[in-house]
């Protein structure tokens, strides 16, 4: 499948039945086309490319599907360190996907609040820098930090 070469077309397709397996519940062969994709992205333009974190983040995407959470946040933890190299690339959904996910990885699948509060306000900081306090998706932010507040504290009552 995979021939050592890299393909935009190739890799997009990959993506792409890697979407339509997932939305199939075949996430093993899902993940198989992620791992095409991410094998050609970092043979072209090595481990630590921005362009990993597209196929790590549906990879991360697919591992929430199958309840494995550990494996997930690991993948979401690579994908964060490509980003956070690659910061300088200004690429907004980049960057608050992962640190949004991140979020929701601790705050329902781990309950770890703490690093919930922790990743959500790294993307408080870049959307408010980059879209101002007054910006719908800042005001979104702000309220996946609320929900947070409110269920540790909900947990911490019993």
């Amino acid at each position: 499948m995979f021939d050592g070469g890299y393909d935009k077309d190739c890799a997009i397709l990959h993506r792409r039945l890697g979407l339509l397996f997932r939305r199939l519940g075949e996430y093993d062969l899902a993940v198989k086309m992620y791992n095409v994709e991410l094998k050609m992205v970092e043979k072209e333009f090595g481990s630590d490319h921005i362009g990993m974190y597209y196929p790590l983040n549906n990879i991360a995407s697919v591992l929430e599907m199958q309840g494995k959470y550990e494996e997930e946040l690991n993948t979401y933890t690579k994908a964060m360190a490509i980003e956070e190299k690659e910061l300088e690339c200004n690429d907004l959904d980049v960057v608050l996907v992962v640190h949004s996910n991140m979020g929701h990885v601790y705050r329902l699948q781990r309950e770890e609040y703490d690093k919930a509060i922790g990743a959500l306000n790294r993307a408080l900081a870049i959307r408010k820098e980059k879209l101002g306090l007054d910006h719908v998706h800042t005001a979104d932010t702000l309220g996946n930090i609320a929900s947070v507040f409110c269920r540790r504290n909900h947990t911490e009552l019993y």
